[in-house]
């Protein structure tokens, strides 16, 4: 709490915020939307972790209406936020009903920033999905790794393999996180490769 009303006076005294939202599903499948709120003072630029909220629903008039309750609650005016990043969804980006249209309409000068962060991963994925040995690459691994978790005899042929000391799982492959991808290889390749190759696998 102290720390939130730190971050509020630094942000009261700048004048002028922008604000990045993100959602992820966690452990329970509740559907997370984390606040970052960035603005500029005498030390430079600032990024902080504002908040965390549980969604019910995903329109983006509903994330106004969540960021708007935020912020207000926590003494500060929405009209003062000048930014916003996020991912290229529809419910973010629509021209209509997206969240930043939203948020227009609550703050006119405000200017939206597609996240770089998003717009590389899109770019990896199409990557990696363009060229067929890579995509046929990481096909193999995600079936890899859905074959030996189906069946707890399979599993005990992969710790075999790669030794009961090493705590190395199988990953399967997300479609929207380039980090899955980079994963799946290493719980592979990184550190059993060889040993890999001595053994002849039995499948059941």
């Amino acid at each position: 709490m102290l720390m939130k009303k730190s971050i509020v006076m630094e942000v009261q005294a700048a004048g002028m915020f922008s604000i990045q939202i993100d959602t992820t599903q966690d452990i329970s499948v509740q559907d997370q939307c984390s606040i970052i709120i960035r603005y500029v003072n005498m030390i430079g630029v600032n990024e902080k972790l504002f908040a965390v909220v549980t969604m019910q629903d995903s329109k983006g008039k509903s994330f106004h209406t969540m960021l708007e309750d935020i912020l207000t609650k926590n003494g500060l005016d929405i009209k003062n936020c000048i930014g916003n990043a996020t991912d290229g969804a529809a419910n973010m980006q629509g021209k209509y009903n997206g969240f930043s249209a939203w948020l227009s309409k609550s703050s006119p000068n405000q200017v939206h920033v597609w996240c770089y962060s998003h717009i590389l991963n899109l770019v990896l994925i199409d990557a990696t999905s363009i060229t067929l040995p890579t995509a046929s690459l990481f096909v193999l691994l995600n079936d890899i790794a859905v074959y030996f978790k189906e069946l707890y005899k399979r599993m005990n042929v992969w710790k075999s393999i790669i030794g009961e000391n090493d705590k190395r799982r199988l990953a399967t492959i997300g479609n929207t996180r380039w980090w899955s991808k980079e994963k799946a290889l290493d719980r592979i390749f990184g550190g059993c490769f060889v040993h890999c190759s001595n053994y002849s696998i039995k499948y059941y």
